[in-house]
């Protein structure tokens, strides 16, 4: 293959892996070496401001050794076409990208090529080469560290991205196990997080470190997700967890097993955001799931929680704190901060006043009290959106 054929494979090769770009500061300011120090994220990211760049996100190879049953890059996809970049071949392929403005920063993985080793050399090599004399771009990279990584890999590659992760695939061992067997969880894994959650706590990763879970490809609950995540929240460090929905391809062991709907990674996504910008606890957010361990997909996880824990509500507007406010259906952060701001010059007397703080009314006035009153009628509300109370 040539060098636009190997992009078009491998490139294609990392369609599932999702990122948010975070930011570089490896240029010291005036300096002239290029990269903006700021340049982030041919995908589409957004950045946490909401600025949409471009990535080049590729693989530098799609060669494994791994065995995971849903991967198409797996020794148990029949079909899929194997390539791999030389380390100096991509380096100019990228410059070449980034220099024409097609892309703003790299997005960097790998099959595990013969072993784990050899898979880092190649990466580490073609980051050398970007970062050293022939190019000096100082620009945004995230690379992927792969399972089972040796600490000095681990350590070599936060010395030279701005971003590291390193995909979990599941949310515990046990449905590890079911679709992966040339890996353990526990050791390639978990233990792997807790590395790098060290090597971030020397101030070696500018950028977070952030991890990637495929939903329902071992029959995994709810539960099992939200149980994941506290344990990577509170004890690896994790910056954001991304989630993929399971989706069958062809010529891999799954490829005949139902795929897992979008809604689901989209409620996923949303119980994470009340996690980290919401105020809500993990104890609080695994109220949401059911006897199963699953959570309606019929109605937003944040209405679900106030419906469910109606000792919480309704919320005094004008007494309530940042938590409680946040905790409120159709009231964001934005939109609290605007209420605890109204605060301070006068008393909120009616709900009129509340539409200059852009909070949906219609969503939140049934958990709302205003001098006294509640609202609006909860059962009305249930009504007009199909919601059993």
């Amino acid at each position: 293959m040539n060098t636009l054929e190997k992009l078009q494979v491998l490139g294609a090769g990392t369609k599932w892996d999702a990122c948010t770009p975070g930011r570089s500061q490896r240029r010291p300011e005036g300096d002239s070496r290029i990269g903006a120090p700021y340049g982030a994220g041919v995908c589409k990211s957004f950045t946490p401001d909401g600025r949409c760049v471009s990535l080049l996100k590729v693989l530098q190879t799609n060669v494994c050794v791994h065995d995971c049953k849903y991967c198409m890059h797996s020794t148990n996809c029949r079909w899929q076409k194997k390539a791999e970049f030389d380390a100096e071949e991509l380096a100019k392929l990228f410059m070449n990208m980034y220099l024409g403005n097609y892309v703003e920063g790299l997005f960097l993985s790998s099959g595990v090529v013969g072993n784990e080793t050899r898979a880092f050399e190649k990466m580490h090599r073609t980051v050398e080469i970007l970062r050293g004399g022939k190019y000096n771009y100082q620009g945004y990279i995230h690379l992927k560290v792969m399972p089972g990584a040796d600490p000095s890999h681990i350590k070599a590659l936060a010395e030279v991205a701005d971003r590291v992760s390193l995909n979990a695939e599941c949310p515990n061992s046990e449905a590890f196990s079911e679709i992966c067997t040339t890996k353990d969880y526990g050791i390639d894994i978990e233990r792997r997080l807790r590395m790098i959650n060290h090597v971030k706590g020397q101030n070696e990763i500018t950028s977070g470190v952030t991890t990637q879970m495929v939903v329902g490809a071992a029959g995994e609950t709810d539960r099992d997700y939200l149980d994941a995540l506290e344990r990577m929240y509170l004890d690896f460090g994790l910056k954001k967890a991304y989630f993929s929905a399971f989706d069958p391809v062809q010529g891999t062991p799954l490829e005949k097993e139902k795929g897992t709907p979008l809604r689901r990674e989209n409620f996923l996504y949303r119980v994470d955001w009340l996690l980290r910008f919401y105020h809500f606890d993990f104890r609080e957010v695994k109220t949401l799931v059911d006897e199963d361990g699953m959570m309606p997909l019929n109605i937003d996880p944040k209405v679900n929680f106030a419906l469910h824990n109606p000792e919480k509500f309704p919320v005094d507007i004008n007494s309530a704190g940042i938590d409680e406010l946040l905790h409120v259906p159709g009231i964001g952060v934005q939109g609290a901060q605007r209420i605890l701001k109204m605060r301070e010059h006068c008393h909120i007397r009616g709900v009129d006043e509340l539409k200059a703080t852009g909070i949906t009314l219609s969503r939140a006035m049934p958990f709302l009290q205003v001098n006294g009153a509640r609202q609006s009628n909860l059962t009305q509300f249930c009504a007009q959106h199909h919601i059993s109370a």
